[in-house]
């Protein structure tokens, strides 16, 4: 019975991104979902409060995989982590997965000021973290303010996948992240003797 009920949640939420992608999030009801997919709007709110906490969720659910990335490579030395990391981001645009992120980047840009604003803590807590080991092991001058930086990296995460949306996808995003990489941020956190 558990897989039928993550079946459905994923099936409730495919729909509803597919919905929202060609008709926008406001154009979609929630009886729109549940008639596509031959389901009762109580099984909808079985397993979401409204359209927005389907976002939420969604949103979750891709900041859980990266918090379950982030701990299986935290052994590894801090510079090695944050090209993890990056590696994580990078395979994210190409997934599948990753037209949902662009489907909530407009809404949640359109809501943020009524409610629906989605915080990004958990990444921005696995970049500082990352900045603050590499700082502590001499990989990441330690000069460097691991929460701005944090933020800025993020900052520019978010940039490149409101492009690539924006484009529709016409963006090499592997050749962008990596001279962000390599070009800007190396250069910004090395040690003096890296």
């Amino acid at each position: 019975m558990a897989n039928k009920g993550k079946s459905t949640k994923k099936e409730l939420q495919d729909k509803a991104f597919e919905l929202f992608e060609n008709r926008g999030y406001d154009n979609v009801t929630i009886d729109e979902i549940c008639t596509e997919l031959g389901l009762t709007k109580g099984a909808f709110y079985y397993y979401f409060k409204s359209k927005s906490d389907l976002l939420l969720k969604s949103y979750r659910n891709t900041e859980g995989d990266l918090m379950t990335f982030y701990n299986n490579c935290i052994h590894l030395p801090a510079d090695e982590q944050l090209r993890a990391i990056f590696d994580w981001y990078l395979n994210h645009f190409r997934l599948e997965d990753f037209q949902n992120a662009t489907i909530m980047l407009p809404i949640q840009s359109d809501y943020s000021g009524k409610g629906h604003f989605i915080p990004h803590t958990t990444q921005k807590i696995i970049l500082e973290n990352i900045l603050n080991k590499g700082k502590q092991k001499g990989c990441f001058t330690p000069t460097i303010n691991s929460s701005e930086i944090g933020n800025f990296i993020y900052t520019y995460l978010i940039g490149l996948a409101c492009l690539w949306s924006y484009y529709q996808k016409n963006i090499d995003v592997e050749m962008e992240l990596n001279n962000f990489y390599y070009n800007i941020l190396l250069p910004m956190l090395k040690a003096p003797d890296f």
